[in-house]
């Protein structure tokens, strides 16, 4: 399924929100998700199952998994995209056995919001709840970011760290 960008006959009168893509009204759709690859940005995801619903303009993903990164993630949560206020998501996201190195190398968000795990070597397991809004490339605004969640660290090497090689 593809989304294109569409201006919205409000936006057209007072260009008060743009939005990456607007959702469609009237729609009452399940979908059972099963897909060989999906690339997102410089994430490369396998072997996808789950559920994606349309209700409402909202985008809802319900038992989504995929292996990614050399460990698994699931998803739950949705995407909501009117046209009339900024594109917002609210998701659940549970990864199991996945290498930092990977993370960091393809999540833009956690080179800004973790600096510090350039520096990881491992693996880890994680559970983390994120809401914000996504801006005009359909990445999440930063400064829009609430999330809750944690990190439990199978393996981890925290290595050459400058500061501490400075000493």
């Amino acid at each position: 399924m593809v989304f294109y960008y569409c201006t919205t006959a409000v936006e057209q009168e007072d260009s008060a929100i743009q939005a990456p893509f607007v959702l469609p009204k009237g729609f009452d759709l399940d979908i059972d998700l099963v897909a060989g690859q999906l690339i997102y940005d410089k994430i490369n995801l396998q072997n996808i199952s789950g559920k994606i619903g349309l209700v409402d303009q909202t985008l809802r993903l319900t038992d989504v998994q995929a292996q990614t990164l050399g460990g698994t993630m699931k998803l739950l949560g949705s995407l909501k995209s009117d046209g009339l206020s900024p594109a917002a998501f609210d998701f659940k996201y549970d990864v199991v056995r996945l290498p930092f190195e990977g993370i960091y190398k393809s999540v833009i968000s956690v080179q800004k919001l973790a600096p510090l795990a350039e520096y990881l070597k491992g693996i880890f397991n994680s559970t983390f709840v994120v809401s914000g809004l996504l801006d005009q490339e359909m990445f999440p605004d930063l400064a829009s970011i609430a999330a809750t969640g944690y990190i439990e660290t199978i393996e981890g090497q925290l290595s050459q760290l400058p500061f501490l090689e400075k000493l």
